[in-house]
């Protein structure tokens, strides 16, 4: 369901631009079984500055199996991945 989400806007960021999860609540409404086709729909609902506020809904052929909503904020891709390698090197010292 969250890919759904990052497929709705990720495309149509700027290039030097990445869209990171926030916050996510899923509600599971019925069974689906292996073989059956799955569908998202992740409708963008409300953009606030660089929140960006999704209602989602996944269904099966028989209908609607699961709905909730996802947040995610936009951010710059090379201070993200620069706070990424800050938090792991502490990590990686000790693994030496």
């Amino acid at each position: 369901m969250i890919e759904a989400a990052v497929q709705a806007v990720d495309p149509y960021l700027p290039k030097s631009y990445i869209s990171v999860g926030k916050a996510l609540q899923i509600t599971h409404l019925q069974p689906t079984t292996m073989g059956m086709m799955v569908t998202v729909k992740a409708e963008l609902t409300q953009v606030d500055g660089g929140k960006l506020h999704f209602e989602i809904t996944a269904y099966d052929e028989l209908g609607e199996i699961g709905k909730g909503w996802h947040e995610r904020i936009i951010v710059n891709r090379d201070r993200f991945m620069e706070k990424i390698r800050q938090r792991v090197t502490p990590l990686e010292e000790k693994l030496k």
